[in-house]
């Protein structure tokens, strides 16, 4: 079974969560190792595998430019799946690049791979996208194909400082862009695999969703909420176009996530703001920023990894997570329990306890003291979770293009 879960606590971050029913995917012990790959990848590993003459040279290659690791997959562009021998390695790197033309809105490119998939493939494709059908893909046919404007020079952009009339201690990373002509606020969102529209800005809009239907969920209970997919004519972010690009309806508030970002070029963020085709140098990295991802890409999120009380271990980077650290890991020693008002849910109902535990993290030898809140009920994709408030400490740089990422200390 196919979610789409949330890290953030208002707005939430929504992924399409892979894990699920034992089908024929999960019976597989090489697709699952694959997915694996994709999901946390390992730069050796993978280098390694690019220097044999073998199906999983092939893989490595799309892994790698995927995960922000291009450099050292250079020169394999002309590999493709028609060069894979083995059956089950043929369908991974199917199900790879149906991935990489679902995050690129290449809608006409994604029917056209789905189509050549058997009945069994296609049956494993639809857990990983539910709703995946002949009606629904017959409205995804009818789709005009995605058009991006050239992106213009360098652009700071600071992030809203103002709600409601009053001025907040401190900025949120919100951004006016335009959606068919309409100024709306939205949320740059990096946790968030996908981009949502929220259901009042969609009745603003007057849109009509498709019948591709989601179901989605939140990091904090398993209730699902019904999600469908909607098509905005035009998109404006800081001088930036888009036409004809499709996001998911439904959501609290209407998020910009990866596969937009993923569309930016290179950008900067901080607490500050954001920086579109940022002069930041790759040369000046303290930790390398990687991509994880499903399959499909219908989950993906952005990790570094760091010290946290001196063990090294992967932590997710969320700017739609209003907390400093956070995560599922359970602290050492005693945390206190208090009792969290915060709301949790995309119905606004749940609520938690949660623990506060005082931990060290550590990039590039400046260790900072931080309160994490841990509760041992959410499933989160990562151990940990560097949210917002973080990044007045840190500063994210990406290069969608290049295929690199950074996260560096700014004091």
């Amino acid at each position: 079974m196919m979610k789409v879960r949330g890290l953030s606590n208002i707005a939430l971050m929504y992924v399409i969560f892979l894990w699920g029913g034992a089908g024929a995917f999960a019976a597989s012990s090489e697709l699952s190792g694959i997915e694996q790959a994709t999901f946390l990848p390992k730069t050796l590993v993978l280098s390694k595998l690019l220097n044999k003459n073998n199906d999983q040279s092939v893989i490595a290659a799309i892994i790698l430019r995927r995960s922000l690791q291009s450099v050292v997959g250079a020169g394999t562009g002309n590999l493709t799946c028609a060069q894979i021998v083995t059956e089950e390695r043929q369908l991974a790197c199917q199900l790879l690049l149906l991935g990489e033309a679902f995050n690129q809105k290449n809608y006409q490119e994604m029917l056209r791979l789905y189509r050549l998939l058997d009945g069994g493939s296609r049956a494993i494709w639809s857990t990983k996208v539910p709703g995946l059908n002949d009606q629904s893909l017959a409205a995804i046919d009818e789709f005009p194909a995605f058009e991006q404007a050239p992106a213009p020079g360098a652009t700071a952009v600071g992030w809203q400082t103002v709600d409601n009339g009053f001025l907040m201690l401190r900025a949120k990373p919100y951004l006016t862009v335009e959606i068919n002509g309409v100024a709306l606020k939205a949320k740059l969102d990096t946790g968030a695999s996908v981009s949502h529209l929220s259901a009042v800005d969609a009745r603003r809009l007057n849109l009509q969703a498709s019948p591709w239907e989601f179901d989605l969920a939140t990091y904090y209970q398993d209730s699902t909420v019904k999600s469908k997919m909607v098509l905005l004519k035009t998109l404006d972010v800081s001088g930036q176009r888009f036409k004809n690009f499709a996001v998911l309806m439904g959501s609290t508030e209407t998020l910009l996530g990866l596969d937009i970002l993923s569309k930016l070029g290179r950008i900067s963020i901080n607490a500050s703001g954001i920086t579109f085709s940022s002069t930041a140098d790759q040369s000046l990295c303290e930790s390398k920023v990687f991509l994880g991802s499903n399959l499909s890409r219908t989950t993906q999120f952005l990790f570094t990894y760091l010290l946290v009380d001196g063990e090294k271990v992967p932590v997710l980077l969320d700017t739609g997570n209003m907390e400093y650290l956070s995560g599922g890991k359970k602290p050492l020693g005693s945390g206190v329990l208090v009792l969290s008002n915060r709301i949790n849910d995309l119905t606004g109902s749940y609520h938690e306890a949660q623990y506060q535990a005082s931990e060290v993290i550590s990039l590039a030898g400046k260790d900072r003291p931080v309160q994490r809140l841990y509760s041992p009920t959410r499933t989160y994709l990562l151990p940990y979770v560097l949210g917002w408030n973080a990044f007045e400490h840190y500063q994210l740089v990406v290069d969608f293009n290049q295929g690199w990422g950074c996260l560096n200390n700014v004091q």
